[in-house]
């Protein structure tokens, strides 16, 4: 989840008018995408362009626009949240943007609205999303980055119809590069698109330097000893060893134990697994012990004796 959120512009004001024509909304990714029956690319663009005079609206887009305000108080209780109309920005690319039906108070889910009665009845026979709706609903999914949003449908007197709908990644990774082509054409046609973020940013996502910190990643080369245990941070990622044993690392032999790296602390022979290793401060090296070499000593004089 992560977007800009914008207080200072109030939907259906003449500034939201004018604000809107330098951005990509909701309601124009269908036309973009030519899953729109009553318009196309086209005319969308004469609008924007301001070559023609945009859609108004009808007598059914103002009745849905009367009752929506009872529709988010419905679905405010529905859901025991607090909820107000927003508008919302992509936080990668500014052009995007998204007039929301409400969000609510912690901004971690929003909601879409529909007050139309065709739409109820479609809804509350087959208990699907119109297909229609898809690519608006997608299209706010892109912007904030949001894995679902709650899709509800309000009429007076009845239930309130909600359901669930999940993100598509693969559908916003088409709608993105064809909306954003779309934006270049209008600004090579002499439209003057967005290009600065407005209000702030939302995020839930944890900040790289915070990652670091939380994961403790090592920023240099070298020796860690992280709950007590030695390991070797060669720059991208943890060496270990596949099986107890020694191993070559920075033209030195150091020895695995099966958990860490046995580094110690006194220059002295030890005994790793039954063999003998002499640690020399740095390295370890292949070298015979005293008792070993008393042994030896026995046996040579022996057979010096015997001869």
């Amino acid at each position: 989840m992560r977007f800009y959120l914008i207080e200072d512009i109030k939907q259906g004001t003449l500034q939201w008018h004018e604000w809107r024509r330098g951005v990509i909304g909701s309601s124009e990714a269908s036309i973009i995408m030519g899953e729109n029956r009553w318009t196309n690319r086209q005319r969308l663009m004469d609008e924007k362009l301001g070559l023609v005079k945009p859609f108004a609206g009808n007598q059914a887009t103002q009745q849905g626009d009367a009752l929506k305000p009872k529709a988010i108080k419905a679905l405010a209780t529905h859901f025991n949240e607090k909820l107000k109309a927003t508008i919302v920005q992509d936080a990668e690319e500014p052009c995007l943007a998204a007039s929301l039906d409400a969000i609510n108070e912690n901004q971690d889910q929003i909601f879409e609205i529909k007050c139309g009665l065709k739409t109820y009845e479609s809804v509350n026979r087959t208990g699907q999303v119109p297909s229609y709706y898809f690519a608006q609903l997608q299209h706010m999914l892109m912007v904030t980055q949001m894995e679902s949003l709650i899709f509800a449908v309000y009429q007076p007197g009845k239930k309130l119809l909600v359901s669930e709908v999940p993100r598509n990644d693969s559908y916003i990774e088409i709608l993105r590069h064809e909306e954003l082509e779309f934006a270049d054409d209008l600004h090579a046609r002499g439209l003057r698109i967005q290009s600065d973020f407005r209000g702030y940013e939302v995020s839930n996502l944890i900040p790289e330097q915070e990652i670091e910190e939380i994961l403790e990643i090592p920023k240099k080369v070298g020796w860690i000893t992280e709950d007590g245990l030695t390991h070797y941070w060669d720059g991208e990622s943890y060496i270990e060893g596949k099986e107890a044993g020694l191993y070559e690392i920075e033209n030195s032999l150091q020895y695995w134990n099966g958990e860490e790296w046995f580094i110690p602390t006194k220059v002295k022979n030890y005994d790793l697994n039954g063999q003998v290793l002499f640690w020399n401060g740095k390295n370890w090296e292949y070298k015979v012990s005293d008792e070993i070499k008393k042994r030896n000593f026995i046996l040579r004089f022996f057979r010096i004796y015997r001869d």
